[in-house]
């Protein structure tokens, strides 16, 4: 897009806005959408659902299909913020077709997926139910990564003090 833009002679107008990349980069990208002179757009993967205020943003394009109904919801409520807007969010689901398949990989499974998830939302307001995880391992193991990160190593005996400890270490 922004070498599209470059040889348009077009600003550039594109930001990208991925974990992977650098906290400064992401902030960048939150500015832009958030308070920004002049149109944006920015490629993103699941980071943008995290809460983040992004303000007014005019649609969302959601390339392929989400997988579950809250997603969708996360996704289509970050638009149409103001007063005067609905909000709006666009499907890119591509398909590729193979004219000598058999019937079941011949169905636009993604294309069927996004309907799905559309009508349940819009027709009886379903969303998954939330599941609490007694022991969400995973987040535990990303807190102490990133506090051993952030602090250097640390000995087990250090990271099971109390001020440390926010689930019980085993």
């Amino acid at each position: 897009m922004r070498r599209v833009a470059a040889r348009r002679q077009e600003r550039d107008v594109f930001h990208v806005h991925h974990g992977s990349i650098s906290a400064m980069l992401r902030e960048e990208t939150e500015a832009a959408l958030r308070t920004g002179s002049g149109p944006a757009v920015a490629a993103a993967t699941v980071t943008l659902e995290l809460g983040i205020d992004l303000g007014e943003l005019e649609r969302v394009v959601q390339l392929g299909a989400p997988y579950s109904a809250s997603s969708f919801v996360q996704r289509l409520g970050r638009s149409g913020r103001r007063e005067d807007m609905a909000s709006e969010m666009l499907f890119v689901c591509p398909e590729e077709e193979d004219e000598e398949a058999q019937l079941p990989a011949r169905m636009p499974w993604t294309l069927m997926r996004a309907i799905a998830v559309i009508e349940l939302y819009v027709k009886t307001k379903w969303v998954e139910p939330l599941e609490a995880r007694k022991m969400p391992i995973g987040v535990l193991y990303h807190q102490t990564m990133s506090m051993l990160k952030s602090m250097g190593r640390r000995s087990r005996e250090i990271l099971q003090k109390p001020s440390f400890r926010w689930l019980p270490l085993r």
